[in-house]
């Protein structure tokens, strides 16, 4: 009967560690996934930035201003 014991105890461990290792890998994933989203955010900032360099707004008269 002991050796059932241990035998269940010792799935019992091998399960929580499986456990803790896949918490651990799914917030690993979810951490890359939210630098993947700032760097994808930070690119776009830099596109525009260069386009606005190579082509600089001009602001528009409202209509009907007379100009």
């Amino acid at each position: 009967m002991a050796v059932e014991s241990d035998e269940s105890r010792r799935k019992a461990f091998e399960h929580l560690k499986l456990a803790k290792l896949s918490r651990s890998l799914d917030e690993r994933r979810g951490h890359r996934a939210i630098a993947r989203s700032y760097e994808a955010l930070a690119e776009t900032e830099r596109w525009l930035e260069s386009a606005a360099k190579r082509r600089p707004v001009v602001p528009q008269k409202p209509p009907g201003s007379g100009a």
